[in-house]
């Protein structure tokens, strides 16, 4: 628990795994996202999502999938332009694949937003 840099986006990944970078502040509830802060995820299925908030203002999360922008065709329902605007907690939809597969998932968060949990389909 509490403010941590954890430094440079992380390398290889297991499948199932995932590692923060930059600065988090972190409570048995959520994660907070400070400076330079990101999530990297690979994983291995057709859906991604993602409790998030942003309690007080709009903030925007940065989405790219296998090292590159998502693309609209693989971008979840609350994706648009490559970005996730944050308001109210919700669950938030990130990417919507065709098909079932073994993807990385990269996001990079304005700061103050909260993220809670990932859920996949």
């Amino acid at each position: 628990p509490g403010p941590k840099d954890f430094g440079e986006p992380p390398g290889e990944l297991a499948v199932n795994d995932f590692a923060y970078s930059g600065v988090w502040t972190i409570t048995d509830e959520d994660a907070t996202a400070g400076d330079r802060a990101g999530i990297d995820l690979q994983f291995s299925a057709r859906r991604a999502f993602l409790v998030l908030g942003s309690p007080d203002e709009d903030r925007d999360v940065e989405v790219m999938l296998d090292g590159k922008p998502i693309s609209a065709d693989d971008a979840g329902a609350d994706v648009k332009g490559g970005v996730v605007t944050v308001g109210p907690q919700k669950l938030y939809s990130l990417v919507d694949l065709p098909k079932a597969g073994e993807h990385r998932l990269s996001l990079r968060f304005d700061e103050g937003v909260k993220g809670y949990a990932f859920t996949f389909g």
